[in-house]
């Protein structure tokens, strides 16, 4: 509950959860992605693939999707370090699952305009007659949250998100960075040991830093 009550002060979850966009969806399919992985044991391997299907899910809402994708594969290759050749083979068919889940996207954009991951990478497979140039470049800016990729930036966004810096985090909640001052006690802690925090953390770098 105290989980649910601090991911609600985030006012973009606020803003989007009455409405009909795919904000609210993405989260939904990549958290529940997250849960199947912490709930996989090598004798439970459906929880895996269970991950596997709502991270297919997840690109399928969007593609940025695929940066809780990538984070709950690497959550899982820290679970499974012990086990690596075994690891390599679940991460295969995983990505086999989640791409056959997020397939029909890609079939329905490249049907349509030629492009499975459109608007993305258009100068590799450029624009069909019905795109508007000026339109799709201003989508595209406005999904990064910064412009050339320095240490600094990374090291300010934190801050920078909180105060309505960065694009489109108007209304990012300031609990994120009053928890901040905690990650030490987190870190020296020891539930590490078990596994569960350090795929949490995993999980959060990964989706962090590449969607940043």
């Amino acid at each position: 509950l105290w989980g649910a009550l601090i991911f609600y002060t985030v006012f973009h979850t606020m803003a989007t959860s009455w409405t009909a966009g795919t904000e609210a969806l993405l989260p939904c399919f990549s958290v529940a992605a997250l849960y199947a992985l912490l709930n996989h044991k090598e004798e439970e391997r459906k929880w895996l693939w269970l991950a596997a299907c709502f991270a297919g899910r997840a690109m399928g809402v969007k593609y940025t999707g695929i940066f809780p994708a990538a984070g709950v594969m690497l959550a899982y290759a820290y679970k499974a370090r012990k086990t690596p050749f075994l690891a390599v083979k679940n991460l295969a068919l995983f990505t086999l699952i989640a791409s056959l889940i997020l397939a029909p996207w890609l079939i329905k954009n490249y049907l349509y305009k030629g492009n499975p991951v459109y608007p993305m990478m258009t100068g590799v497979f450029g624009l069909d007659a019905g795109s508007d140039p000026v339109k799709v470049e201003g989508l595209m800016g406005e999904t990064r949250q910064m412009g050339a990729l320095h240490f600094k930036d990374w090291v300010q966004h934190p801050w920078t998100v909180t105060m309505g810096r960065a694009g489109n985090s108007e209304y990012f909640s300031p609990l994120f960075l009053f928890l901040l001052p905690l990650i030490p006690l987190l870190a020296l802690s020891g539930p590490c040991a078990g596994g569960a925090l350090c795929a949490l953390w995993l999980y959060f770098l990964t989706v962090w830093l590449t969607w940043s």
